[in-house]
């Protein structure tokens, strides 16, 4: 129960900084967004972690959408209304 603790203080220190992204996502040059604002605001990322977690436990099954839309998105990123784009995207955007 520890590491559900854990992972939502990650997720919410992560995605609500500067940088909107994980660790991870800096290293792949990533950030998350709100397609509505392009800020990720708090109630983003806990809608994003807990939809993550509902999908973690249900086999993974949200994952599948990636298989099925132009974008690439996920059932989580659906339900929060974010979508995890490269940096450069968010530059060239602006």
């Amino acid at each position: 129960k520890i590491h559900l603790v854990i992972s939502f203080i990650y997720c919410m220190i992560f995605l609500n900084s500067k940088k909107q992204a994980t660790i991870g996502q800096q290293i792949f040059g990533l950030m998350t967004i709100n397609i509505k604002t392009g800020k990720v605001k708090i109630l983003d990322s806990f809608t994003i972690f807990f939809a993550r977690m509902i999908m973690n436990y249900s086999f993974y099954i949200g994952y599948i959408t990636v298989l099925f839309t132009k974008d690439k998105i996920t059932a989580h990123d659906f339900i929060s209304s974010s979508r995890v784009i490269k940096i450069s995207e968010k530059i060239n955007n602006r």
